[in-house]
C-alpha cells in the first residue's frame, strides 16, 4: 500500500510540473536561462511571458539560444514564411514542422510568433469608426423656441492615412420664425509624409438659407504637422492653399483664392472624460481682412462602460468677416448633444510591444533597463 501511495505522489509531482518543464526556454548572454511562453519576436525584441516577472522583454542581441516548446510561425530574411517547432542558436533557426520529419534551417530571424496570434508583420487593415449625435432643446413661456442640431461622422484609419466623412446641421425656430437653418458637409483625407508630417486635402460644402447662402464649396490641401500624436494626446496644426466658392440665392457668386490653416487639439486625462478643440481659418489672398473661421470646442464624458454612449456639451462658432448686409459676422451655437459610437478604431492603446512588455510586467525601470536600456523611453 505504501509503494501505490508513493507512486501516486510521485504521479502528481511529475503532474504538476509538467508545465514547466514543457515551457519555451531562453538562454542568455551572461549565462542566466529564463522559463515561460514566448508571445512574440519583433524588431531585434524578444517577448516572453513567465511566471515569476510577468511580460518581459529581451532584446535578440542578449539571446544566445531558445527552443519553443509550440509551433510557431517564423519569418526570416528571405520573407518565406514557416510554421513548427523553434530551435535557436548564435543566429540560426531550425524549423521542425509538425507534420514532416524535415527541417528547416534559416538564418537572419526576423520575426516569429505563436498560432492564433495576428502577423505582426501584416500590413494593418484600414478600420472604420462611425459617430452619430443629436441635440433637441426647446422652450416655452414669453417666447417659444425650438432647435435641433446633431452631426454624423465616420473614419476609415490606416497605418498611414485617414479619411473623414462628416456631416453637421442646426435648424431653429423663435415664435414660429425660423433664425437658423444650416447644413454642412465634407470630405477630409490625411496621409502620412514622414512620422510627423502629414498631407492633407479637404472639401466642405455648406448650405444656409438665414446667410442667403446657397451652396458654399471650399476646397483646400497642404501640410500637417503632429507636435503630439498620442492615443491620449494630440496636437495638429495644418497649412496649405484654399479655394472658395460662394454661390448666394440674391446676389452674385464670388470665387477667392486664399490660405488654409487649422488646429486640432485632443486631450484625454482619463476615461471619464476628453477634451477636444478644432479650428479653421480661411483668409483671401486679395483681402486678408475677408476671412472665414469656424471654431468647435467640447468636452466628452462616456456615459456607459462600453464607451458607445458618450454626453458632449460645447460651443461651436462660425465667424464671416464680410458678411451680406442684414446678417451678422458671428454665429454662435451652444449644444448638449447625446452621441452614440460604434465600429473600431486602427489606434488601440497598449498594443506598443515595448510598452506591452514593460509597463504590464510590473518590473521596475531599474529592471527593465538591464535587460533593455531603451525602456528608460518608456512612459512612467
Amino acid at each position: 500500500m505504501q509503494i501505490f501511495y508513493c507512486f501516486i505522489f510521485i504521479t502528481l509531482l511529475m503532474y504538476l510540473s509538467a508545465p514547466s518543464a514543457m515551457a519555451d526556454i531562453v538562454e542568455l548572454d551572461n549565462g542566466s536561462k529564463i522559463v515561460g511562453n514566448i508571445e512574440k519576436i519583433l524588431e531585434g525584441k524578444l517577448l516572453i511571458k513567465t511566471d515569476f516577472a510577468g511580460d518581459m522583454t529581451i532584446p535578440m542581441k542578449r539571446v544566445v539560444s531558445f527552443s519553443s516548446d509550440k509551433p510557431m510561425f517564423v519569418t526570416a530574411t528571405d520573407d518565406e514564411k514557416q510554421f513548427g517547432i523553434i530551435s535557436y542558436s548564435n543566429g540560426h533557426a531550425i524549423i521542425k514542422p509538425p507534420d514532416s520529419e524535415a527541417v528547416i534551417e534559416k538564418a537572419g530571424l526576423v520575426a516569429a510568433w505563436p498560432m492564433g496570434v495576428t502577423d505582426p508583420l501584416a500590413s494593418p487593415e484600414r478600420k472604420w469608426s462611425n459617430e452619430a449625435g443629436v441635440d433637441l432643446l426647446g422652450k416655452r413661456g414669453n417666447t417659444e423656441r425650438i432647435s435641433t442640431g446633431g452631426k454624423l461622422k465616420a473614419s476609415l484609419s490606416g497605418p498611414v492615412d485617414n479619411l473623414l466623412l462628416y456631416l453637421r446641421w442646426y435648424y431653429a425656430e423663435k415664435n414660429e420664425e425660423e433664425i437658423d437653418d444650416e447644413i454642412t458637409g465634407g470630405v477630409d483625407f490625411e496621409t502620412s509624409l514622414s512620422k510627423k508630417l502629414y498631407w492633407y486635402s479637404r472639401l466642405e460644402l455648406e448650405r444656409d438659407d438665414i446667410e442667403d447662402v446657397e451652396l458654399r464649396t471650399t476646397l483646400a490641401a497642404g501640410n500637417a504637422y503632429y507636435f503630439l500624436k498620442k492615443p491620449d494626446h494630440v496636437f495638429r496644426t495644418r497649412a496649405g492653399l484654399s479655394y472658395l466658392h460662394e454661390s448666394f440665392v440674391n446676389s452674385d457668386s464670388e470665387t477667392t483664392i486664399g490660405i488654409d490653416l487649422g488646429i486640432h487639439y485632443m486631450y484625454q486625462p482619463d476615461d471619464w472624460g476628453t477634451l477636444y478643440t478644432d479650428i479653421t481659418y480661411t483668409p483671401s489672398f486679395e483681402d486678408l481682412s475677408d476671412y472665414l473661421a469656424y471654431h468647435e470646442s467640447a468636452f466628452e464624458m462616456p456615459l456607459s462602460k462600453s464607451d458607445t454612449w458618450k454626453l458632449q456639451i460645447g460651443v461651436a462658432n462660425k465667424y464671416t468677416s464680410m458678411p451680406i448686409e442684414g446678417n451678422k459676422k458671428l454665429d454662435t451655437i451652444y449644444f448638449t448633444r447625446l452621441v452614440l459610437r460604434w465600429g473600431v478604431t486602427s489606434t488601440d492603446k497598449g498594443n506598443d510591444f515595448k510598452e506591452r512588455a514593460g509597463l504590464k510586467s510590473g518590473l521596475g525601470r531599474n529592471e527593465l533597463m538591464k535587460l533593455d536600456p531603451s525602456s528608460s523611453k518608456n512612459k512612467d
